[in-house]
């Protein structure tokens, strides 16, 4: 497990922050729409190139946070899914040159 998932763990015990798995999903859902909003706030809807802001490293890191959490109630280390998923993308790679799944 990540020093982030940990903190992420210890945070939640703390703060008794445990919720049930689809609540934690639609908190992802939600961090992923601030986001998405401020990058059209940065871009103004796409008439100019993205600048990275205050807000939106504060809604990443939202993200982040609400990621680990998923991962960590639910008995998901974090680092060995990203380890994974990059076999994945690898072996995707060399096999036929992208990294898309086969329904892609």
């Amino acid at each position: 497990m990540t020093s982030s998932q940990d903190k992420v763990c210890r945070f939640i015990a703390d703060a008794g922050l445990h919720c049930p798995a689809a609540h934690r999903l639609l908190d992802m859902q939600s961090e992923l729409g601030e986001v998405c909003k401020e990058i059209l706030k940065a871009t103004d809807y796409g008439a100019h190139p993205m600048a990275v802001t205050d807000a939106l490293r504060d809604e990443l890191g939202d993200l982040l946070f609400s990621l680990l959490a998923f991962a960590a109630e639910n008995d998901i280390d974090a680092d060995a899914a990203l380890d994974r998923a990059l076999a994945k993308y690898r072996d995707r790679l060399q096999r036929r040159g992208s990294v898309g799944s086969d329904g892609a």
